[in-house]
């Protein structure tokens, strides 16, 4: 069972012409039992021939092809699975975080989808697997992928990456700062590319030292020339905008909305600029 299970995993990852036929099939309506009885494998999972790899196989293979199957047709299950595999979060004996986050990949990548597994919590799920992630390099990427996805979904960009209350941005730039493998430098950026029109994005990444981020990556080892470019352009943005999110008006906004953070962007510089403004009104904005 096992072998069979990972090889169509297999299969269905690298030769998509098979995939697409057996998607076919099942929505002409043959092999429409092939999910329930995938499903079924966790049921008997007590048995010992049944171990995680398995069900981890068996997820995949119900990702994939959900994942591939009309959303018109088939949106129910799809999202019935989504909130199924987030369900199973604190099963680790059955799947890890890795499993299911690689499972979560063939769904979001669809819009509607996406935004239903950020409806059933599924970002914050995914921004606990980078806390405890370590040096799980699967694990950082295939979560870092989800988050990518998510960036597609309106209002997320403003509403979750932009807010210093979820901690996003800062998630992915110290995982940049402790893991240096260059295709999770790629999807990073690509994530900062996604979400660099946001004033708050901006904003959260100049707070988290990004641009001392970049100028250590710039000085590695990386050899893929556009992901260079890309990186570069992002810090090009990022200093376009330090200026203007540095200004007075802005500090005198979060005093006013007692929301004031320290961030890179009030430095030496800031306040030798504005020194005098704080004697304005009887030095109203100290008080």
């Amino acid at each position: 069972m096992e072998y069979v299970l990972t090889t169509l995993d297999a299969i269905f990852t690298e030769e998509r012409h098979v995939l697409r036929i057996v998607v076919d099939e099942i929505k002409a309506g043959k092999y429409s039992n092939l999910i329930s009885k995938l499903k079924g494998i966790e049921t008997v999972n007590s048995k010992k021939d049944y171990t995680p790899v398995i069900v981890l196989a068996a997820n995949r293979l119900i990702s994939i092809i959900l994942g591939e199957l009309p959303r018109e047709q088939f949106f129910n299950e799809q999202k019935a699975y989504i909130l199924e595999l987030l369900n199973k979060k604190s099963h680790k004996d059955l799947i890890s975080d890795y499993g299911l986050v690689s499972c979560f990949v063939h769904l979001n990548k669809h819009e509607n989808l996406a935004s239903e597994f950020m409806e059933y919590g599924g970002a914050s799920y995914l921004l606990e697997c980078l806390s405890r992630s370590g040096n799980d390099i699967q694990l950082i990427y295939y979560t870092m992928l989800n988050i990518w996805m998510l960036s597609f979904v309106p209002d997320t960009v403003d509403k979750w990456f932009g807010s210093a209350k979820f901690g996003v941005i800062k998630h992915i730039c110290d995982i940049l700062q402790k893991v240096s493998r260059e295709k999770i430098t790629r999807v990073a950026f690509m994530i900062f590319k996604n979400v660099q029109d946001s004033n708050g994005c901006l904003e959260l990444m100049i707070d988290n030292r990004l641009l001392k981020v970049i100028d250590t990556i710039l000085k590695g080892n990386i050899k893929d020339e556009e992901l260079i470019n890309e990186i570069k352009d992002i810090g090009a943005v990022l200093e376009s905008n330090i200026r203007v999110l540095s200004s007075f008006d802005k500090y005198v906004k979060e005093v006013n909305s007692e929301l004031l953070e320290w961030s890179s962007v009030h430095n030496e510089r800031f306040w030798k600029e504005n020194a005098l403004k704080f004697e304005a009104n009887e030095y109203h904005i100290i008080k």
